[in-house]
């Protein structure tokens, strides 16, 4: 059987027929132009075939075509950034965020003559970094980010560096001050336990995410308002609005696919919404699926929708 054998069953027998074809049309174009980009495992099958094999995992039960339909009309609510996506957050955090905080630190007057050379100078004077691993070579090369020998990732430094001797090594280098660009982030609690290294590295820090999630916003918000943490600028790119998370706990305003999706998770994701416990986000990029995302989209049985390439394992 096919995905598409199985949209013609459920319009059969479904009093949704119109909503049933619209998502077969849009998820059949989203699989062979952006999908189509996802990077995990590059002997992964087709986007269809996936789809098909992920929805065909489901054990036999009176309920069994009920929960794969709900699992197919669930798809189109992921955010997915494609390639092109990506890097235009990419430019908008250097052109945005990043730009302005560094005409702030360096105090440079836009109407100056000499403003390009002042803000080269003060751009080689900023250590640009990941906080867990983001392609940060990526982002400094589409940015013309150049004259830096070593891209950190900080929650590396964190764990194994010694602090006070990469702090006389930033002074030996000119290097004022600190970027930290992480693309995905979820509850914020990698960027939480690299606050202390940050502190003591005495630089004047921004931390620019591109996509996170309400929880996670606030939570490093909270932190970062606190007056020891005030050499730390924090500027979201995307703060992901309600209806990219779901959440164990039923809400309001969850409309029917969420609140269908939900069971499915309950009864064969393990419960696990994400890595936060009681929320799960939506949003996954052509280079991976955060382990923040639902399991059951990632890892839930034997073939995934979006297979994670695990650092874990």
């Amino acid at each position: 059987m096919t995905v598409d054998e199985l949209v013609s069953e459920w319009a059969q027998s479904s009093g949704e027929i119109d909503k049933i074809r619209f998502n077969q049309s849009l998820l059949r174009f989203l699989g062979e132009w952006l999908y189509c980009e996802y990077q995990p495992y590059p002997e992964k099958a087709d986007f269809w075939e996936r789809l098909y094999v992920w929805l065909d995992q489901l054990p036999a039960s009176p309920q069994r075509g009920d929960h794969q339909q709900a699992m197919f009309n669930f798809v189109i609510h992921l955010l997915f950034a494609g390639e092109k996506d990506l890097t235009s957050m990419y430019r908008a955090a250097y052109d945005g965020p990043i730009r302005r905080w560094l005409i702030d630190q360096a105090n440079l007057n836009l109407e100056t003559p000499s403003f390009d050379t002042e803000f080269e100078n003060a751009r080689r004077k900023t250590w640009f970094g990941s906080l867990a691993g983001m392609d940060v070579n990526t982002f400094c090369r589409v940015n013309r980010i150049f004259g830096q020998s070593y891209r950190p990732e900080f929650r590396f430094i964190n764990e194994f560096c010694d602090a006070d001797a990469l702090r006389v090594w930033l002074d030996s280098e000119s290097l004022d001050r600190i970027v930290v660009v992480e693309d995905m982030v979820g509850t914020g609690q990698q960027f939480l336990e690299t606050i202390a290294v940050l502190t003591r590295l005495g630089k004047e820090t921004l931390f620019v995410p591109l996509f996170i999630p309400p929880d996670g916003n606030e939570r490093i918000g909270n932190e970062l308002a606190k007056p020891e943490n005030k050499h730390i600028a924090y500027h979201p790119i995307l703060v992901l609005p309600r209806e990219s998370v779901i959440r164990s706990q039923e809400q309001p305003d969850d409309s029917k696919d969420v609140i269908a999706f939900r069971e499915i998770i309950e009864l064969y994701g393990r419960g696990i919404f994400g890595f936060g416990g009681d929320y799960g986000t939506l949003a996954l990029s052509y280079l991976n699926c955060p382990d923040n995302v639902p399991r059951i989209i990632w890892n839930p049985f034997e073939t995934a929708l979006f297979p994670r390439a695990s650092r874990e394992g």
